[in-house]
């Protein structure tokens, strides 16, 4: 799984769509580790990727396919932002969806930008349950990664009972990519190595 991440991370350059959620008649103050994740953009998880081409709207952009996962990608919007919608698949059955913005396409600054994305999910799940890196209230946002140029930045997550919603920032070469990753079936720690700071 963790292969995915990686993949996302340098591949991406997007985020949100449409004004939906993927995840079905979530209140926001309902607990997120006792509700379900139902899926992705109205999705549900472990449908063909056959489904996916059916019911969705935005325009198609590509399709590829590495290390046993294919991804069907579309251009769309999310919160007035444009995005690159990705569903991925393992076996023909739909396991990720994301939403990826590159900062050079937003007129906010990333600060702005990240933090409209991350409000938008807090108004349909709730706040989120975990957190990793340092805040916008720090000195330095941006904690290297390796010696290539690669930065990471705030990283938000909503815990479900299948799987979890997280919102992460990275920069490479100075371009800044914000990306939300939906993830079924998957904990938080057995995706990501960095330690949770508990939020609520």
């Amino acid at each position: 799984m963790k292969l995915i991440f990686f993949f996302i991370l340098f591949f991406s350059g997007q985020i949100f769509s449409q004004k939906e959620t993927g995840s079905l008649n979530l209140q926001p103050d309902k607990h997120l580790t006792d509700t379900i994740l139902e899926g992705f953009r109205g999705i549900i998880w472990e449908s063909p990727s056959e489904e996916v081409r059916l019911k969705e709207k935005t325009k198609f952009m590509q399709r590829s396919e590495g290390w046993g996962i294919s991804t069907i990608s579309y251009s769309g919007e999310i919160a007035d932002f444009p995005a690159r919608i990705d569903y991925s698949f393992k076996d023909n059955k739909l396991i990720e969806g994301s939403y990826s913005i590159k900062h050079r396409d937003i007129y906010l600054d990333f600060h702005q930008c990240f933090d409209r994305i991350k409000n938008f999910l807090s108004n349909v799940f709730g706040s989120p349950n975990y957190k990793v890196a340092n805040d916008f209230d720090t000195d330095s946002i941006w904690i290297k990664v390796n010696p290539y140029g690669l930065f990471k930045g705030p990283q938000y997550f909503w815990q479900f009972l299948n799987g979890f919603i997280c919102i992460h920032s990275s920069k490479f070469a100075e371009e800044i990519t914000i990306t939300v990753l939906y993830v079924f079936d998957t904990k938080i720690d057995e995706y990501y190595d960095d330690r949770l700071i508990p939020l609520n």
